[in-house]
């Protein structure tokens, strides 16, 4: 479950990359989602016991941290740009398309 909490919290990371002084324009509903998954895990209701003890916030905190610290991978940051041009082209990909261009951009690495 940490990972889909990081990946969650990747969209907002990726926004403060190419805009550090701006708004989280589209990070509040990610936001939310983050924060149930992470309750939910850290209320003991998941199978994916977790040792962390602390509160859902500063979970959330060190989630975001480990997102940012996804973007900054280079191999990670290019195929976020090139999801985004293709996003910006087509409107949607389907997860074939997503796939796809995901490994085009790692082989071309």
């Amino acid at each position: 479950m940490e990972r889909q909490i990081v990946l969650v919290l990747a969209g907002s990371a990726a926004e403060k990359k190419i805009d550090p002084l701006g708004m989280d324009r589209f990070g509040d509903g990610d936001l939310a989602a983050a924060y149930g998954y992470a309750n939910h895990m850290l209320s003991g209701e998941s199978p994916a016991n977790t040792p962390y003890i602390g509160t859902v916030e500063t979970y959330l905190d060190w989630m975001q941290a480990r997102a940012t610290a996804l973007m900054a991978r280079p191999m990670t940051w290019d195929a976020v740009v090139v999801l985004a041009r293709a996003l910006l082209d087509q409107g949607r990909l389907s997860e074939r398309a997503l796939r796809q261009i995901i490994g085009e951009t790692v082989r071309l690495r």
